[in-house]
C-alpha cells in the first residue's frame, strides 16, 4: 500500500525515509525495501547524540534533512507527543501507519492513531479465516474469547489448566503478561524449569535492557529500552569502587548477529533490589532482566511466531492490553484467562 501511494506522489525510492520507534522493527522493515530508500529507528533519523556538561548523552536534532520529501512512520501508535512534535520541526510530510487498536504510547498522547485521515476496516477472507486475527477482532469489540481450540493454530484456557505451566510457555517464543510481578514469577518458574539453580545471569539466559543506551552501537542500533536477546558469554562478577557488585555479559539481541561485548550490569537487577538499584543508576551502568516473560507494553513492535498470552489487561480500555498481546503472535497463540 505504501509503494502505491509512493508511486502516485511521483517520489523517487531515494527522497523517502521509513523509520520505527524500536529498532527490531526497522530491522524488519529494512528487508522489504532492500536498501532503495533510508530505514532506520526515528532517533537515528532525526537526532544527534551528544553530550551535555556532565557527560550525559543528549538528544539534539539535526540540522535538516534536505535530501527527503516525504517521511514514513511505521507502528506510528508508539509514537508520543514529544517525538511527533520534533518530526514535524523539519518541516516534511508525514505519512503515518499504525495500528490504531493498540496501546497508547507511553508518554503524552497524540492523535494520530485516534483520529486518522483514513482507516482501513475491511478484513480479507483469508485474513478472518485465521484464528489469531478472528480472536483479536474480538478483544478489539471488548468480546469475550472462550476456552477452546482453534484450528490447531490457537489454544484459550483458563490459568489454572493443567497446560498453562513453564514447560509449555518454554516451548513458546515469548510470554507477554501484563503486571512486573507477574513477570518476575513467570521468568523464575521458567529459569528453574530450565535448570537454572541460581538466581544470578548465566550464559543463554534471555534478557531484555530495561533502559536506553545511546553510547553503544552494534550493526548501526543502539541498546534500547525493551530489546531482547540471550547472554553469549559465562557472565563474570566484578565489583565496581564502591563495592557494590556488577556483572559483565555478553548480550546477542535476538535480531542481529553479533552481541554486544561487556555490557555491565548490577547484579541486584536480577534480585529486584530498588535501592540498590537507585544507587547504579548514577554509575552509568545498564540495565537488563530476565526476557523469558516480558509485559505488553514491552512487547509493543515486535512480532512472534509463538507467543503465550497470560491475560492480565490494564488500563481503562482493557481490551486494547488484550488486543495488543494477541496480535504479536504470527504463527501460533496461547491465552490463558
Amino acid at each position: 500500500m505504501t509503494e502505491m501511494v509512493i508511486k502516485e506522489l511521483g517520489l523517487r525510492p531515494s527522497e523517502v525515509a521509513y523509520c520505527t520507534f524500536t529498532g527490531k522493527a526497522s530491522l524488519v522493515l529494512s528487508k522489504y525495501h532492500n536498501g532503495k530508500s533510508q530505514v532506520s529507528t526515528i532517533h537515528k533519523l532525526i537526532y544527534e547524540v551528544r553530550e551535555d556538561a556532565f557527560g550525559e548523552p543528549i538528544f539534539v536534532l539535526k540540522d535538516g534533512l534536505p535530501d527527503l520529501r516525504l517521511i514514513v512512520v511505521d507502528e506510528a501508535s508508539m509514537v508520543n507527543g514529544k517525538i511527533l512534535k520534533d518530526l514535524m520541526s523539519f518541516n516534511k510530510p508525514i505519512l503515518a501507519i499504525g495500528d490504531h487498536g493498540q496501546l497508547p504510547p507511553i508518554g503524552e498522547e497524540t492523535n494520530l492513531m485516534s483520529n486518522p485521515d483514513f482507516k482501513l476496516t475491511e478484513i480479507l477472507r483469508q485474513a478472518a479465516d485465521n484464528p489469531i486475527i478472528y480472536l483479536s477482532m474480538l478483544a478489539r469489540e471488548g468480546k469475550k474469547l472462550e476456552p477452546g481450540t482453534y484450528d490447531n493454530k490457537v489454544i484459550v484456557m483458563k490459568k489454572d489448566d493443567k497446560r498453562a505451566n513453564p514447560g509449555v510457555m518454554l516451548k513458546m517464543d515469548q510470554v507477554i503478561c501484563g503486571y512486573n510481578r507477574t513477570r518476575s514469577s513467570l521468568n523464575n518458574a521458567m529459569r528453574k524449569k530450565l535448570g537454572y539453580t541460581s538466581e544470578n545471569p548465566a550464559k543463554d539466559d534471555k534478557v531484555i535492557f530495561l533502559r536506553n543506551n545511546w553510547n553503544s552501537e552494534l550493526e548501526g542500533y543502539n541498546i534500547v529500552n525493551g530489546m531482547i536477546g540471550n547472554i553469549t558469554n559465562d557472565p563474570s562478577e566484578n565489583k565496581l569502587d564502591s563495592g557494590l557488585k556488577i556483572w559483565d555479559v555478553d548480550v546477542k539481541p535476538d535480531f542481529l548477529k553479533s552481541s554486544f561485548a561487556n555490557v555491565k550490569v548490577p547484579q541486584t537487577d536480577f534480585l529486584a533490589n530498588k535501592e540498590k538499584l537507585n544507587k547504579f543508576d548514577a554509575m552509568k551502568v545498564d540495565r537488563i532482566d530476565y526476557g523469558y516473560a516480558i509485559t505488553a507494553h514491552k512487547s509493543q513492535g515486535s512480532q512472534f511466531e509463538r507467543v503465550f498470552v497470560w491475560n492480565e489487561p490494564l488500563g481503562e480500555e482493557k481490551w486494547r492490553w488484550t488486543y495488543t498481546a494477541i496480535t504479536r503472535a504470527k504463527g501460533k497463540l496461547i491465552i490463558a484467562l
